[in-house]
């Protein structure tokens, strides 16, 4: 059996919802939307639980909601994927496909990119084992 060398690909959104609270910001919608761009890589799309930004300070109508996603794809692929996601972010891409599915929360959303660490990097300490429990 040949194994592949995978890498997670972690990626960080920052949304600007109005309007729309957080509860109905549903992430299985944001996880099919990336997939959709993906979908030229054998890549698997999860997403964690959405938070409130700083929801103290709110402003008008606008909940701010940070959402942690990780692609698991090949290395080789990883840092393709990464600049895919990116470039699909600040083109506008991602928020067509959120607002295609669901146009209700997305309509008048804004979504920005705070990438995060790079691929191969696995999240959770290091794996150097630097001896330090």
């Amino acid at each position: 059996t040949t194994t592949t060398t995978t890498a997670m690909v972690s990626l960080e959104f920052v949304f600007k919802l109005t309007n729309v609270s957080l509860a109905s910001f549903n992430k299985s919608v944001l996880v099919t939307a990336l997939e959709t761009i993906l979908g030229g890589f054998d890549a698997t799309v999860a997403v964690a639980e959405p938070e409130a930004v700083d929801a103290r300070r709110r402003l008008l109508a606008t909940t701010a909601v940070q959402v942690q996603a990780t692609v698991t794809t090949s290395a080789a692929a990883a840092t393709q994927v990464q600049s895919t996601v990116q470039q699909s972010t600040s083109n506008g891409t991602l928020l067509q496909q959120l607002q295609l599915l669901d146009p209700a929360t997305f309509a008048h959303a804004q979504v920005s990119a705070s990438s995060g660490s790079g691929p191969a990097q696995p999240s959770g300490g290091d794996s150097g084992g630097s001896g330090s429990s």
